[in-house]
């Protein structure tokens, strides 16, 4: 039982898992399962995939992408300020193939993200 699991069975109010990833172990391609959508995660021919779905580096900044375009949205419908659209860009500078061969990250690892709320009628920055 790895920790994550650990962690699950010893906090019984922690909900149940809502993104589940699947892959053979003898691909780098994943089927990812979020509630009902399915998606995949692959990395490019030229470092070792069958490019048949975005790398997890930029499945990572769409989710940033959607999150800052979707918050900046609501804090001008909030504010009712005039908005034609929202266009967010972002890059990152991660080479998956060198990530690789780093004995740092030579063993797999979970994370578990806790996003933290402000408590006391404090608000977030306006963007």
């Amino acid at each position: 039982m790895n920790e994550l699991e650990k962690g699950s069975l010893e906090n019984p109010n922690m909900a149940e898992p809502r993104v589940e990833v699947r892959g053979t172990g003898t691909a780098l391609a994943q089927e990812i399962i979020v509630g009902l959508f399915h998606l995949t995660a692959d990395e490019p021919a030229s470092s070792g995939g069958s490019d048949t779905g975005p790398n997890p580096y930029d499945l990572l900044l769409a989710a940033l992408g959607a999150c800052t375009s979707m918050t900046v949205g609501m804090y001008t419908r909030q504010e009712k300020g005039p908005l034609e659209g929202i266009v967010v860009r972002l890059r990152h500078s991660r080479i998956h193939a060198e990530d690789c061969v780093s004995k740092a990250l030579a063993k797999a690892r979970a994370f578990l993200l806790r996003r933290r709320q402000p408590t006391g009628g404090k608000s977030p920055t306006k963007m």
